[in-house]
């Protein structure tokens, strides 16, 4: 009886140290969008390096749903590189609004020297609230 209550509790403080730990390293909608447009543009960039093709969907890129989606918990869109190439492609976030198409929006892109870049300077971060 006692194993069993010992081990809810060290259950208990993992999930308290997991949430924790989510929420300290990412603190604002826009970090944890970085990060996870950034995830998934090397996920693409490792399946093309495999020769697998192109993504039709995010979700067949085997990454968890928590990385599918954006800072707002809204779910997030590939968009391939119009040259048909290995770099250039984007992640768009619809942003706080939840609307693709619109001034919120955030675009993450890996480059042709392999760098990401993210266009959402008008959008406030955790320094800047």
């Amino acid at each position: 009886m006692v194993g069993g209550f010992a081990l809810i509790l060290i259950g208990g403080i993992a999930v308290a140290l997991a949430v924790a730990y989510k929420e300290e390293r990412y603190a604002h909608p826009v970090e944890m969008t970085h990060a996870n447009g950034h995830a998934i543009l090397r996920a693409v960039a490792e399946r093309q390096d495999q020769g697998q093709p192109m993504p039709n969907d995010l979700a067949s890129l085997g990454l968890s749903r928590d990385v599918l989606t954006d800072g707002w918990m809204h779910p997030m869109r590939f968009v391939a590189a119009e040259s048909g190439g290995s770099k250039g492609h984007s992640i768009l976030s619809a942003g706080p609004d939840g609307s693709f198409g619109t001034a919120d929006d955030i675009r993450m892109s890996s480059g042709e020297d392999g760098q990401f870049s993210t266009d959402d300077n008008h959008l406030p971060t955790a320094e800047g609230q």
